[in-house]
């Protein structure tokens, strides 16, 4: 599992739970706050959801294309803050492995989150 997506993994984890708990203190309250809450918890489980599908996307990206790593176009490692250096000739190459990683983990996001 790679460092980065670590994050994506524990905001998920603490969203389902979240709105989880939260959902069952509030059960059968009807008063401003109840409604509030349970309005609350499912938008945080709708996030829980959206973050399991990125996760789930860059996984599926991943593991569907080895070879063809937004990474490999690069001169020299990515280095978090940095803008990426980019070999002679592979831009087009480059922006396209960042699209095509973009668009799957947008999809599989989009649903999780509408439950398809």
């Amino acid at each position: 599992m790679s460092k980065r997506m670590i994050g994506w993994l524990v905001i998920t984890i603490v969203c389902l739970v979240a709105s989880s708990a939260s959902m069952a203190l509030v059960m059968g309250d009807m008063s401003f706050v109840g409604r509030f809450i349970e309005h609350l918890s499912t938008a945080v489980w709708k996030l829980g959801l959206a973050s399991a599908g990125a996760y789930g996307g860059y996984k599926v990206d991943v593991n569907a294309l080895p070879y063809a790593r937004p990474d490999m176009f690069l001169m020299e490692p990515w280095k978090i803050g940095e803008l990426p250096i980019v070999a002679p000739g592979e831009a087009l190459p480059f922006a396209a492995a960042m699209l095509r990683r973009a668009i799957i983990m947008g999809a599989f996001a989009i649903c999780m989150t509408l439950g398809a």
